[in-house]
């Protein structure tokens, strides 16, 4: 067996490696139950929110039109069901998953929210590194994901 990676398999890896270390360092990717779609309790703050490409909610005709290929994911950092040795929720960053599985770019307004901060990607499948988002959209490159993190600026 061949151990001598090439260029493309040392990326795939470094790629992996980069998606195991979000998974690690943020509880709401590791919930033991499923979401809900309803507010957190105490909270006017839904623990995931489905979002359409003009940053509303998704309602059920969005859900039924054949045409729509873009759709993003917005988890609170509230979300979690893990707690800490002495019972108190652990609580992650808010999260924010963006997909388009059409065949051409879609532009994607982001979501308002109640907390201040900036958005920052941290994972693009279309281009490498991450960067703030400092404008209110995106472009959301054909056949790609983009995750980002909400947060200070």
């Amino acid at each position: 067996m061949n151990w001598d990676l090439s260029a493309e398999d040392r990326a795939l890896l470094e790629f992996t490696r980069e998606i195991l270390r979000i998974f690690r360092s943020n509880p709401v990717l590791r919930r033991r139950s499923f979401f809900t779609g309803r507010p957190l309790a105490g909270e006017r703050v839904k623990d995931i929110t489905w979002v359409r490409a003009d940053g509303e909610e998704m309602a059920d005709e969005d859900w039924n039109d054949a045409g729509n290929h873009v759709l993003g994911m917005l988890i609170s950092g509230q979300a979690t069901d893990q707690v800490n040795e002495r019972g108190r929720p652990v609580y992650g960053d808010t999260l924010l998953l963006l997909l388009n599985g059409g065949t051409r770019s879609r532009r994607f307004v982001m979501p308002q929210l109640d907390e201040s901060g900036i958005w920052t990607e941290i994972l693009n499948t279309a281009r490498p590194g991450s960067r703030p988002v400092r404008q209110g959209a995106l472009n959301l490159v054909a056949h790609s994901l983009i995750l980002l993190c909400h947060g200070e600026g």
